[in-house]
């Protein structure tokens, strides 16, 4: 991937994969720049007790916010997704794209393409999302998909407009009807 991302001087994001760091086992995903040289990395803060994730890696301590250009962007994996505060927490420190890897169950794909649109939308962001399962896609900060793939291997480019981002905002102002001082977090 490293010498993809120097020849095309192209940023990638990896899927999670296991790794080892420090004596303890990571599903890390990795952030490269355009000489192809790792910039960030995210290691998986949930971690799936129903498929046994949390009996062999380390969660990751949070989230990872990084820049493309002047783009400031995250790393999630799909589970991440189904903890809404997690989202917004990374929403509100200012991310404009979450880059999201996912590795579903079948069972639950029916649910994929509604739970981007809806975390694209409350958080107000752009949501590249690539799946196993299928169903890879780029969904705006209006909640529209704007573009999708099937389950068969293929390359697809979407553009954005990252003025709809602050527009959405303008739009919807979620930010500034917020009442972060009335939510108690329990542990």
């Amino acid at each position: 991937m490293s010498g993809i991302c120097a020849d095309r001087r192209a940023f990638a994001i990896s899927g999670g994969m296991p790794w080892k760091d420090g004596g303890r086992k990571h599903l890390r995903t990795w952030i490269l720049g355009g000489a192809g040289e790792a910039i960030a990395h995210y290691d998986k803060a949930h971690l799936s007790s129903k498929h046994g994730e949390d009996k062999i890696f380390t969660p990751g301590d949070g989230p990872v916010i990084f820049n493309i250009g002047e783009v400031t962007c995250a790393a999630l994996s799909g589970y991440d997704l189904l903890f809404p505060e997690y989202c917004r927490q990374i929403s509100l420190a200012g991310a404009s794209v979450f880059f999201v890897s996912a590795d579903l169950d079948d069972e639950f794909t029916y649910m994929w393409e509604p739970m981007i649109r809806n975390v694209a939308f409350t958080n107000q962001c752009f949501v590249a999302a690539c799946a196993s399962c299928g169903n890879s896609a780029l969904v705006s900060p209006f909640g529209e998909v704007l573009g999708m793939m099937g389950r068969d291997e293929n390359v697809a480019s979407f553009g954005i407009k990252l003025s709809d981002v602050p527009r959405s905002r303008k739009k919807l102002p979620l930010e500034r009807d917020r009442r972060g001082e009335i939510y108690v977090i329990f542990p």
